[in-house]
């Protein structure tokens, strides 16, 4: 009994929260006419989005590890809250401090049945998140409060989420096990709408290279301004909450 109430308090860590995976699947369902094309059942598609957090509960698989963290890093010259993590996630592939379960998952998972591209570019937009490419955050005072913050602002676009955590980097690959840096850092951890889209983007663009289609068109989700796309914006926001609580609703039924 005694360890049945110690799981009861052991946080199920997520990556993007429920809202984020199904606005990027949405996105990009959207965006690409060769994926609309694939995909028959919409519907069962967007049930995949989430499936690997709600369904398959396969958390520990969700990260996603960069060699070149494993460095000293000279805080003196860059904040490692500021880090942009994976420019050159190409280079880390082979080295034996890299370490991407995620996106093994991914190429595990990615085919062409709805339920399964949603599951893929879950696990693919996964290897983004920020706080899954560090280690030692806590989950309530750092991991849970980033992606809430960013479920928050999907109806806006000029955006940037800030979270106070602290954390280290992992250091050394040891079989399937990683073991962070002895240094650990308390700083703030940035991301942006800019930064929701580019992920988006390059997610578009793997999915679609293993699917061998082209990858999508996603200008209209760059900020524009103006009156009339101030009220385009308001209306899709409310047709985006509209399916939130009709997917909600269905999940419990």
């Amino acid at each position: 009994m005694r360890w049945f109430l110690l799981f009861l308090f052991i946080p199920i860590v997520a990556a993007w929260g429920f809202d984020t995976h199904i606005w990027i699947c949405e996105k990009i369902y959207n965006g690409n006419k060769d994926l609309q094309a694939i995909i028959k059942n919409k519907t069962l598609f967007l049930e995949g989005c989430n499936a690997p957090d709600n369904i398959v509960n396969d958390q520990k698989y969700h990260n996603c590890y960069y060699a070149a963290q494993c460095k000293k890093i000279d805080t003196n010259k860059k904040a490692p809250g500021t880090l942009h993590y994976f420019d050159d996630i190409s280079l880390c592939f082979n080295n034996s401090y890299f370490s991407c379960p995620t996106l093994e998952k991914f190429n595990q998972t990615i085919k062409k049945d709805d339920y399964s591209i949603g599951m893929a570019i879950h696990y693919y937009s996964d290897a983004f998140v920020p706080l899954h490419q560090v280690t030692g955050e806590d989950y309530f005072s750092c991991h849970k409060p980033f992606e809430d913050k960013i479920d928050k602002m999907l109806n806006k676009k000029d955006w940037v989420v800030e979270q106070k955590c602290s954390f280290s980097f992992p250091c050394k690959k040891a079989g399937t096990t990683i073991r962070k840096c002895n240094d650990s850092y308390t700083d703030n951890i940035y991301f942006s709408y800019d930064d929701l889209v580019k992920v988006l983007i390059e997610t578009d663009k793997e999915v679609s290279r293993k699917l061998n289609i082209n990858s999508g068109n996603y200008d209209y989700l760059f900020k524009k301004t103006g009156f009339f796309y101030q009220i385009l914006e308001k209306i899709q926001n409310i047709i985006f909450r509209l399916k939130q609580d009709f997917l909600s609703r269905n999940s419990f039924s």
